[in-house]
């Protein structure tokens, strides 16, 4: 559903057909009406300063340009759910721009990633249509920080977001508890977080951390429990 939501926003700005692209979000790597009356479109690497990106130029002229952020994984822009995605946007039109972010390649939600997301921003080829920014997950800090600078805030006409955090108190809150409160409500309810999303924090920023003998058994601790050894 969420990832309907943000193919129909992009659509607005691509005027494009929705029914055939959310089909073909759908199908992923798969077979679709949309890739069958589309041609494949091309992918390039481009050197962004400190980082890499993926450039995927649609097979017909651009209808308008967008930055793609991937949220928190190892794999960073070349994420298996990621590529058909990017290719899809491509097949209506996009000209699609894919940075990695170096602190979520470590599956670090970092403010240091804004960097990545506004130097993609600058680097966007210039063409018709709008532009703007599609951020998955925890990449929409690091992409409402990049918007927020007047030269990026120039190239843009739009941000979407696609499963962002409302905010990291919270996140926290129920990825250590299981605790969240509806809005407008006081009393607490209680989901069942994934067991090893907590491991994976405590992994990624157990270095923000003093002490070195603090990091180090706390490393341990998250090892073992993904591991599914005691700790």
């Amino acid at each position: 559903m969420r990832r309907a939501v943000l193919a129909l926003t992009l659509l607005v700005a691509c005027a494009h057909e929705p029914a055939r692209l959310l089909a073909d979000i759908e199908a992923g790597a798969g077979p679709s009406a949309l890739k069958a009356a589309t041609p494949a479109p091309r992918r390039e690497e481009v050197a962004l300063p400190g980082t890499e990106a993926d450039l995927y130029r649609p097979g017909t002229a651009p209808r308008a340009r967008i930055v793609l952020v991937p949220g928190l994984s190892e794999a960073g822009r070349r994420d298996a759910r990621l590529v058909p995605f990017a290719e899809s946007l491509a097949r209506v039109g996009f000209l699609v721009l894919v940075p990695d972010l170096p602190a979520a390649r470590r599956l670090s939600a970092d403010a240091s990633d804004a960097e990545a997301v506004a130097a993609a921003v600058q680097a966007l080829p210039e063409g018709p249509g709008p532009a703007g920014i599609a951020a998955i997950s925890y990449a929409a800090g690091p992409a409402f920080l990049a918007a927020l600078r007047p030269p990026v805030a120039a190239r843009l006409d739009f941000i979407a977001t696609l499963g962002a955090y409302h905010g990291t108190t919270a996140m926290l809150t129920y990825l250590v508890t299981g605790g969240h409160r509806a809005p407008g409500e006081t009393a607490w309810r209680f989901g069942r977080p994934r067991p090893e999303a907590l491991w994976l924090f405590v992994l990624a920023n157990a270095a923000a951390l003093p002490d070195a003998r603090d990091v180090a058994w706390l490393r341990r601790v998250a090892e073992a429990r993904l591991a599914g050894r005691p700790a």
